[in-house]
């Protein structure tokens, strides 16, 4: 086909692409990636893949400028730039003259002559796992502390076997596309392609399945401060412009070889400088902001922690995410108890999730909470019977004795007292501590909150939410 011919099917097959899917900013950057090199073909133009990620990042500012902030964008373009940079630099291009290598093997794979099939194959394929390697580690360092920041979540794990398994990727592929293409042209062999293909994505699945339980594959940890990590990107692009260090004024400097320890130096401060200040013992109720919903923290000088209703009208992921950074930010891996005030899912929708994920030691929620038998009530039992979480029932008179200095005492609702809705039925909790007292009392409304006010007073409270 003439070179206008196969650019302008390529552009067509791109833009059909885009619009049978759910375009987001990482696929955006591809699709004008690959349109901008097809226009630069056809028209003889000098490709420099820096103008290609200038421009591509112009074109989704110029669509949606808010993306500059969406993270799945910074991410994109942050894996991206790093590529660019490690496969320019001499460790990534030149393996067989690097010295940590025996030198039997860099005789060899500098002459041909030298290798037998066998070897020369063996040298490609590490060539190739050593490349794959590199890139990934190099995405790594760039892009950890914005995954930390944003999801918690370190995962060393991935440095290994997205090196592993890279090769195994290129079989799915292959599959794939036989199976859009080949099953498409000729229908009975659509069973068979199906079946490997699902079978290679089964595959896939299950080895990131088993390599996300292995233990120390990945740690969850609180969000690092937004000043660390625009100084450790500042680190890491002084590190990566060797021409800098190329500099007359810094090649006098005793210790060039510095810029190798100013991130391992940075690193190890930010993570040891949260841990190194005192946390002075005293009650902490922490409302966490979980848009039209209630999550309340608790933590009682001596460390027990209570955590009271964990729900949201908001996604049950979105929900969930805002609690665990919290617990997180609080250096807590594990509450001691969940309490559910009532049966509306804006008070516990994300509950199973938390208990599912290790964050709950102990349930607990007042008798009208299984009276309608409601399918996301009975969920949660499942979850936390599945967890083996125990599961207790919890009423007026009964009181939550933390330590020697808090107690908890609930006010409401009395056992085997039903109401005809969810909200007088809301678990009403006191919380004393100093001769200070938190009042938390859910969505009382109607006849519960009627039944609460002709309780008799007993002190003032300090805080109502």
């Amino acid at each position: 086909l003439p070179r206008t011919v196969t650019v302008t099917l390529l552009v067509l097959a791109i833009l059909f692409y885009l619009s049978i899917i759910e375009i987001r900013p990482p696929i955006l950057r591809a699709a004008s990636f690959c349109v901008l090199v097809t226009l630069g073909l056809v028209n003889w133009r000098t490709i420099t893949t820096l103008n290609l990620v200038c421009v591509s990042a112009l074109i989704i500012l110029l669509i949606n400028p808010t993306d500059l902030f969406d993270v799945g964008t910074q991410l994109s373009f942050l894996a991206v730039a790093t590529i660019l940079w490690t496969v320019n630099q001499d460790f990534y291009k030149n393996l067989y003259q690097q010295t940590w290598l025996p030198l039997s093997w860099r005789l060899k794979a500098d002459d041909p002559l030298l290798q037998t099939p066998l070897q020369r194959w063996a040298f490609q394929y590490f060539r190739m796992l050593y490349t794959i390697f590199l890139v990934t580690f190099f995405i790594w360092i760039a892009t950890a502390p914005l995954v930390l920041y944003h999801f918690n979540l370190l995962a060393p794990i991935g440095l290994i076997v997205n090196t592993l398994i890279f090769p195994f990727l290129f079989l799915i592929l292959l599959l794939g596309y036989l199976l859009m293409f080949v099953g498409s042209l000729l229908p009975f062999t659509a069973g068979i392609l199906g079946f490997c293909f699902d079978q290679s994505l089964q595959i896939l699945l299950g080895i990131v399945e088993w390599s996300s339980n292995l233990p120390l594959s990945h740690f969850e940890l609180p969000s690092p401060a937004l000043w660390w990590i625009l100084v450790y990107y500042v680190l890491l692009l002084i590190c990566g412009l060797s021409g800098f260090w190329k500099q007359r004024w810094i090649t006098r400097i005793p210790f060039k070889q510095l810029r190798l320890s100013l991130l391992p130096v940075w690193i190890l401060a930010g993570l040891s400088v949260p841990l190194l200040i005192p946390q002075q013992p005293a009650l902490r109720c922490t409302f966490i902001a979980v848009n039209h919903g209630v999550s309340i923290l608790i933590e009682a000088p001596g460390g027990e922690t209570i955590l009271y209703d964990a729900g949201s009208l908001s996604p049950v992921e979105q929900t969930y995410l805002k609690i665990k950074k919290t617990l997180l930010a609080r250096r807590i891996r594990r509450v001691d108890l969940l309490l559910i005030s009532h049966a509306d899912r804006d008070h516990y929708n994300s509950a199973a999730e938390l208990i599912a994920k290790g964050y709950v030691r102990e349930l607990a929620f007042p008798q009208s909470f299984l009276a309608r038998f409601q399918k996301g009530t009975l969920e949660l039992c499942d979850a936390a019977l599945e967890e083996q979480v125990p599961v207790k029932l919890i009423g007026k008179g009964d009181c939550i004795q933390l330590g020697d200095t808090t107690s908890i005492e609930v006010l409401h609702p009395e056992y085997g007292n039903q109401y005809q809705d969810d909200n007088p039925s809301s678990l009403t909790l006191r919380i004393s501590y100093g001769g200070r007292q938190i009042l938390l009392t859910g969505d009382l409304e109607g006849a519960g909150l009627n039944k609460l006010l002709s309780l008799p007073v007993s002190g003032r409270v300090d805080v109502l939410p």
